[in-house]
């Protein structure tokens, strides 16, 4: 009775396929700091082009993964931007077709 009003009882599937967002490419976004209230965004590499070497410790990076959104914060920023980055991740992933994603600052 429980699982009728559930549905009734399925088998549970030992191979899920991930949806298409996971599979999209990564994407590194350079977050300029000129007006904190309405940050720019601007695409610095895309899929293979996303490497270690293209962050920069005085600018706030998102990285999107497709499944999961990466706020980068670089060691030399301003407090303000400092405490900004979790906003400037929420408001980008907001704006996709994965706005529940996770969300981590690095």
């Amino acid at each position: 009775e429980f699982y009728q009003k559930l549905g009734g009882w399925k088998e549970i599937r030992e191979h899920h396929e991930p949806d298409t967002d996971v599979k999209s490419p990564l994407k590194l976004f350079r977050v300029s700091d000129h007006n904190l209230e309405h940050p720019e965004m601007k695409l610095e590499a895309e899929g293979e082009d996303v490497t270690h070497d293209k962050l920069d410790t005085n600018d706030v990076f998102i990285i999107d993964g497709g499944c999961e959104v990466i706020c980068w914060v670089g060691k030399n920023v301003s407090k303000e931007e400092h405490h900004a980055g979790m906003m400037y991740a929420h408001d980008y992933a907001r704006n996709t077709k994965h706005p529940l994603c996770p969300i981590t600052i690095a």
